[in-house]
């Protein structure tokens, strides 16, 4: 593969403003994959990987192949960075540019990530990630934008977290940069480092209002306060998104023969309805599995462990009417960590269809694993 190439673009839309989407630094164009299957009404879109210290001349040339103008970028962490500097050597191409956390000045700043829901895997990942450097023309580049400009940018959540105090050392630093009046900044607070991560409402608002050219202002994400002497997992109701799971079910493959064996699954709620506990048994299988809503990062986890040795860690959220979590499969099978992405459907108050897709070149392509009904048993 040749040096900085913009490879793995992933598109969605045919109608409505077009959209380039361009993830973290060593993330892949998947990580928008979300963002594309819910807003393919709306815009054109393009997602894509950058490989080989691709940047703005890479993404130039791109665009200039795809014969595309009046394009608003929208980048996470370093890719918004790219997006903004993109913006400021191509006004004739690009129509505006949103950085989701990313450092839009020379400063890099202290970017919060959200470490603690990823597999250790992805830790070091996204801890480079948090290490890649604005260039250090950026503020240049930053005095010389003449598109609108939109800074999103999370305030974490924490007893000893000062929002106002952020909100200020922002202003200062943009003030300090000479960042033109078409730099504008929306705060989320209660936000995570990665928005479209936990909170895509507020991604699909902020774009929305982007577009069409509207103010975009500060988002106050609120979450129920625990009741006077309720169970705490009971004031939530995100603590109820993976009740349709519980039950006792009889599980067969969505396509193809009966295995000989049965499959059973036993879903139950436990520790006052703050788990969810799994106990599968079926294929000549038998594993159990916690599940767990963390409140403080508003998203779920899964850890799986069976009689063979294998280790599942998920995490992920209810999204677009399924849960769905990503993670890691470790098993004395495997010289190495295998990516998975695992799916629940609702399919009535009786079915529920479990997917499971594995990737043998890190997350480039994607196979099924298994695709089984479960039939709720009377």
């Amino acid at each position: 593969m040749a040096a900085g190439q913009v490879v793995d673009v992933e598109r969605r839309g045919e109608h409505g403003p077009a959209l380039l989407l361009i993830p973290e630094a060593g993330v892949r164009a998947d990580s928008w994959s979300a963002f594309l299957d819910r807003n393919a009404s709306r815009y054109r879109m393009a997602a894509v990987t950058l490989r080989g210290g691709a940047g703005v001349e890479a993404l130039s040339r791109w665009l200039d192949e795809q014969k595309l103008n009046r394009v608003v970028i929208a980048g996470q962490g370093a890719g918004g960075t790219l997006g903004v500097a993109l913006a400021a050597k191509r006004p004739d191409v690009i129509a505006g540019a949103v950085s989701i956390n990313g450092a839009i000045t020379s400063s890099p700043g202290r970017p919060s990530f959200a470490l603690d829901y990823l597999a250790p895997d992805r830790v070091d990942l996204y801890r480079s990630a948090a290490a890649v450097a604005p260039p250090p023309d950026m503020d240049q580049l930053l005095r010389a934008v003449t598109v609108p400009v939109l800074s999103l940018r999370h305030v974490p959540r924490g007893p000893n977290v000062d929002g106002a105090a952020i909100r200020a050392e922002w202003a200062a630093e943009l003030k300090r940069a000479g960042a033109p009046l078409t730099v504008q900044t929306a705060f989320v607070d209660g936000g995570e480092y990665f928005l479209e991560e936990f909170l895509p409402e507020v991604v699909d608002d902020a774009l929305e209002r982007f577009v069409r050219g509207q103010e975009v202002k500060d988002y106050h994400k609120r979450f129920p306060p625990p009741q006077p002497g309720a169970a705490p997992c009971s004031s939530d109701p995100a603590f109820r998104d993976f009740d349709f799971w519980v039950g006792d079910w009889d599980v067969k493959p969505a396509q193809g023969p009966t295995p000989p064996q049965p499959m059973f699954n036993r879903i139950t709620r436990e520790e006052r309805g703050c788990l969810i506990h799994e106990a599968w048994n079926g294929g000549g299988l038998t594993g159990q599995s916690f599940n767990i809503f963390e409140a403080s990062r508003r998203i779920w986890r899964q850890f799986w462990v069976d009689a063979g040795g294998t280790v599942h860690e998920y995490w992920g959220r209810w999204r677009d009417g399924a849960m769905r979590m990503r993670g890691f499969i470790r098993s004395p099978r495997f010289a190495a960590p295998l990516p998975v992405r695992l799916t629940f459907f609702r399919l009535g108050p009786d079915t529920v269809r479990q997917f499971s897709e594995t990737s043998a070149d890190g997350g480039t392509t994607w196979s099924t694993a298994y695709d089984f009904i479960y039939e709720r048993r009377k």
